[in-house]
């Protein structure tokens, strides 16, 4: 992520830490973005890429964005030597974003989080180990009780991480849409304004293609066909 921030400075583009935006106005031909009373952004277009927050800054403009913070919760090991050659999810996990059906038969508090395994090695060794899928809005706590169910299902599947430090514990929110696909093009009724939000866990792998897509659609007025799926529209039809 610091490499791709890097690059996009290099391109000309200026970031605005602390900043956040308390209104979007349409002043004839192009969009008024204000952050309080100091910061005002003129511009032809604008992109609502906030996650879990997107629906926040659509309500700026009177939209009704369907998508919800899915917390995450994650167990972070001391460093070590790599488990393996490579990082490691379960299929179901993977899949039960969509459909939470397909997850393994579990006790009731598992499934109450949406338990799942995603096993991650880090640059400097640390593991992080999850996770839960959990859709109880903006709460970032962390819990004993999933932290534990968390590390006894990773030790079922490696043993040899009975004898490794958790060190810290953190959670995070996955933009999750309503039906499991993320919202990504123009709102209609607002010419300039586009959302690409509810990638739910995807959104840094699918960044490349999405903001490809993203930038064609602007620049060219051209998109790929398999995109048309993940219009706004879907939601009115």
């Amino acid at each position: 992520m610091p490499a791709l921030l890097r690059r996009s400075m290099d391109l000309g583009m200026m970031p605005l830490r602390h900043a956040p935006v308390t209104a979007i106005e349409k002043k004839g031909d192009h969009w008024l973005v204000s952050s309080g009373n100091e910061i005002r952004v003129e511009c032809d277009y604008v992109i609502n890429a906030a996650g879990a927050w997107a629906p926040q800054i659509g309500k700026l403009t009177g939209l009704e964005i369907p998508i919800e913070p899915r917390k995450g919760q994650l167990a972070i090991t001391e460093q070590i030597p790599p488990i393996g050659e490579t990082n490691v999810w379960t299929a179901s996990y993977v899949a039960s974003k969509i459909d939470p059906s397909l997850a393994p038969d579990m006790s009731s508090y598992a499934k109450s989080i949406g338990l799942g395994f995603s096993f991650t090695q880090t640059h400097d060794g640390n593991y992080l180990i999850g996770s839960t899928r959990e859709s109880i809005g903006f709460d970032k706590a962390t819990s004993q009780q999933a932290i534990t169910n968390i590390m006894k299902q990773a030790c079922s599947y490696f043993p040899i991480l009975k004898s490794v430090n958790v060190i810290r514990t953190i959670s995070g929110f996955r933009p999750a849409s309503k039906d499991g696909l993320p919202i990504v093009g123009p709102v209609e009724h607002l010419p300039g304004y586009y959302i690409c939000a509810g990638h739910e866990g995807d959104g840094v792998a699918l960044a490349p293609i999405t903001g490809k897509n993203l930038a064609d659609q602007i620049t060219s007025g051209s998109f790929e066909q398999c995109f048309n799926e993940l219009s706004f529209s879907r939601f009115s039809a």
